[in-house]
């Protein structure tokens, strides 16, 4: 695990015209919605927390099951993966999610 110290400074940067969206359900969360929620959205970065590796396993093969036409980039990452494993998956998702970071979070 990396700790990296950000400056208030460079905080008050990096939040600025971000955009994070939460939702709460009554039902159980369901590959369907999250399909449905990321297409009437066109969201193009979306990270989903699971309370268990069952569940997120379970998501993510549904994910995939509904993801066709190959639309999505999915990737699962749990607590039960090897060590080396896990560091690769973290480093991949955060390559992934800072591309385009500041043209698309400034508007640039």
């Amino acid at each position: 695990m990396e700790i990296i110290q950000i400056q208030n400074a460079d905080l008050q940067l990096i939040e600025v015209n971000r955009c994070r969206t939460f939702r709460a359900l009554l039902q159980p969360l369901t590959a369907q919605i999250i399909w449905d929620d990321i297409r009437a959205h066109q969201r193009k970065r979306v990270i989903v927390i699971c309370n268990t590796v069952s569940q997120s396993q379970a998501l993510y093969k549904d994910l995939e099951a509904l993801d066709f036409d190959f639309e999505l980039n999915i990737t699962l990452l749990h607590s039960r993966f090897l060590p080396e494993h896990r560091a690769a998956k973290e480093s991949d998702l955060k390559e992934k999610f800072a591309q385009n970071w500041k043209l698309h979070d400034t508007g640039a």
